[in-house]
Formats: C-alpha cells, structure tokens, sequence
C-alpha cells in the first residue's frame, strides 16, 4: 500500500499534537500510533475483501424488476379537491417538486424510473409502455452486459442506465447494483469509508481530529479508481444522450443506490437536475477522482433517506436531504435489528417500498398504484388503511441509522 505508513505516522503526530504538543515521544503518540496501525490493517483488509464476504449486500435489498408493473396511468386524473380528499395528511416537502423547465417530470415518475432501470432491454421497454402510457416514451436500455443501444453506447465495465423521454425532458435512470460484479464495486468504493466511519464513530474521532486533507489523501492512495472509471464513462454517456435529445429538452438525472451515486456526481459535474434515492454518499470517495467536482454545484442535488436504510449513511452528503418514513405492510416497523442501540433495516433499502411510502404520502392526480402498493400478499406494499394517513407514533429511540459497515 503506497505510502501508508506515512499516513499512519500523520494520524498519530496530529492526535498526539492534540493532547501534548508536538512532541514524538510519550504516551499519547503510541497510544495513537497502535490504534492507527489497527485501523490501517481493517481498512487494508475490508478493501481486499474476497466476494464471499459482500453477499450480505444483496438479500432484501434489490429484486427483478421484469414484469413488476407498479402502477397504471389514469384515463382522467384527478381534481384538486379529489386529490385532496383522498390525500387530506401534509405531504413531505419534495411531493411538490417537479423537474424540466415546463414542470414535465414528478418525484413519483422518477422514483418508478429507477426501479425500471433494473429491468433487461425489453422488460424495460413494455414496463415503460404499460405504465406511462405515452407520457413517456422508451429510448435506449444501455449496460455494461448489452453495451450499444440506440446508437448510444456504455463504455463503463459495469452499471448501465435507461433513458426515456417525456414532452420536454429526457430522464436518464442509473442502475444500482444489480450483481455479484457491482456488489464487488460498491465494496471497492465504499470498504474503506465505512471502516474509517466506524473508527470515527466507536473507537477515535478521527474525522474531526485529523486534518480533511489528510483523510483525503489518504483515501485517494488506498482505493482503488473504479470510482473515476465509472464516472468518466457515465459523464460522457450523458454527453452523448444531451447530443441526441431534441432540442430544448431538459436532461433529468435520478437512480437508486450505487446508480444514484453515480447519477450524483454526474449531476454535479454536468450541472444537471438530479433526484436520487437511497444513495450513499460521496464527500469521502471523491477524493479518489482525477477530477475535482464544482464546489458551486456540490449541493445543487436532492436525495431521498427512507428510515433505518443503512446504504445512505455510508460516507456524507452535501445536497438537499429529504428522509421519509419505512414500515411493513401492517404498518408496524420494518424487520431489522439493532446494534449498538440502532435500529436498521435492510428491507429499506428497496426501492419499491420508496416509491409506494412517497405514493402513501405524496399521492398522484395522474396514476393509481393501489394494484400494487396496496396489494397485502406483496411484501414491499403499504397498508391501506395509512393511505393519506399518519403512522402510529415510533420508538423514541429507533431513531437513527448506522454505518452499514458494521454488518461486514
């Protein structure tokens, strides 16, 4: 590992500076080096994991999404007041916002967007036509497996995107993770945070002791550039959908999970509208990129938390935050499990169950998704009875989320 013993001795002097000064001798200095050695030997073994270890990923949190058909346009959409009446509870803050600059494209349309970007070539294609209707209109379903499409074409080594286009906008959805490669990926990226997190949060707080340029450095030497990989081949893929669009069209990003990662710092980059969902976030494994993002622009993006979702608390986000409620399809909390006085679950993650909880609260005047969401034998549905409705008070303390690098 290039240079990581330096590193290691740059943590220690600033701890020890801390406490007596700049001096390389006492306690305090070997008290600091030990823990940062350890530290240094978890962080090099969790970015070396072997793909046994990642399988813990994938249960509960991404299924198929062919022939998952969430919802169905309504012939004649609602009236205000009968939107209203169905509706009556204070929806979150983001169900008003729309995106394109004729206000062509919802949070609902782009959260179902997401979920369809996992589909094949085909299933995406019929589950755009069935659901939409002809409010949006199928273009390409590009990735890594299939990688031309439509003239475009995804250079990366993995990941892919669906691109649909409504009047006025063209939405590109980012693929989260999807397989054994990508779960690989996320581990790459997302290893070494999560173990500095966890170091910060249980044993030293050396995120507030150590200098961010130091952490940075450090960071950009001990992982691997699968990060910039992805986001120059993501970057340019959106260049290439901007070329092809109409002109006058508004390109929307969005995606969910590693997807909404990758559509994060494209937006960023690009200076793009973007709405993600359950996306980890990126001030930490920024450091690894060639290039720098615009600081101007690193907040200008929107990203949806649904509760106790362990994925979105790996590393740190600088947009707009809007958290949301998760519970079963009784009503009650999610299944989970606590540790260290934290209640997460995984089932959270699922990106269906994010866009039936914005349905619950937000509720649409132009689609009906009760043929799902409120279906009781389908595990990731809502409860009728809360549609438009508040849930039962939570736990006081069920409150909070934990780096989902404790389950590693």
């Amino acid at each position: 590992m290039i240079g990581v013993t330096g590193v290691l001795l740059t943590y220690a002097w600033n701890v020890s500076k801390m406490f007596r000064g700049i001096r390389f001798v006492g306690k305090s200095f070997w008290a600091s080096l030990f823990c940062c050695i350890a530290i240094g030997l978890a962080l090099s073994f969790g970015n070396f994991t072997p793909m046994q270890y990642t399988k813990i990923v994938t249960p509960g949190m991404v299924k198929d999404a062919r022939h998952r058909h969430l919802m169905r346009r309504l012939e004649t959409p609602l009236t205000f007041d009968e939107w209203h009446r169905k509706w009556p509870v204070q929806p979150y803050p983001l169900c008003g916002t729309i995106f394109g600059h004729e206000g062509d494209v919802s949070v609902l349309e782009l959260g179902v967007l997401s979920w369809y970007a996992y589909s094949d070539n085909e299933g995406a294609e019929e589950l755009v036509d069935r659901s939409f209707n002809g409010t949006f209109t199928y273009t390409a379903y590009v990735e890594a497996e299939n990688r031309t499409n439509h003239h475009l074409t995804w250079k990366a080594s993995t990941g892919g995107a669906l691109v649909v286009r409504s009047r006025n906008a063209t939405v590109i959805a980012f693929r989260g993770t999807h397989n054994t490669t990508e779960v690989d990926v996320d581990m790459s990226i997302y290893t070494s945070i999560t173990m500095l997190q966890n170091a910060n949060q249980f044993v030293v707080p050396l995120l507030y002791m150590v200098p961010e340029e130091v952490t940075g450095w450090f960071l950009s030497h001990i992982n691997s550039h699968i990060l910039d990989h992805l986001l120059e081949h993501a970057s340019q893929f959106v260049k290439d959908v901007q070329k092809d669009a109409p002109e006058g069209d508004t390109v929307i990003l969005t995606g969910h999970s590693l997807g909404g990662m990758i559509a994060e710092l494209v937006g960023i980059r690009l200076g793009l509208p973007t709405l993600v969902f359950s996306a980890p976030g990126f001030q930490l494994a920024s450091n690894e990129l060639s290039h720098s993002l615009l600081p101007e622009n690193a907040n200008k993006y929107i990203v949806v938390i649904p509760r106790y979702d362990p994925v979105p608390s790996i590393d740190s986000h600088t947009g707009m935050v809007q958290n949301i409620e998760c519970r079963s399809n009784t009503g009650d909390e999610p299944k989970g499990q606590s540790i260290f006085g934290n209640y997460i679950s995984p089932d959270c993650h699922s990106m269906v169950r994010t866009v039936c909880e914005l349905w619950r609260t937000c509720g649409s005047r132009h689609y009906d998704f009760s043929d799902f969401c409120e279906n009781q034998t389908n595990d990731e549905s809502i409860n009728s009875s809360y549609r438009g409705k508040l849930y039962p008070n939570r736990k006081p303390d069920e409150l909070r989320t934990v780096p989902f690098a404790l389950l590693l």
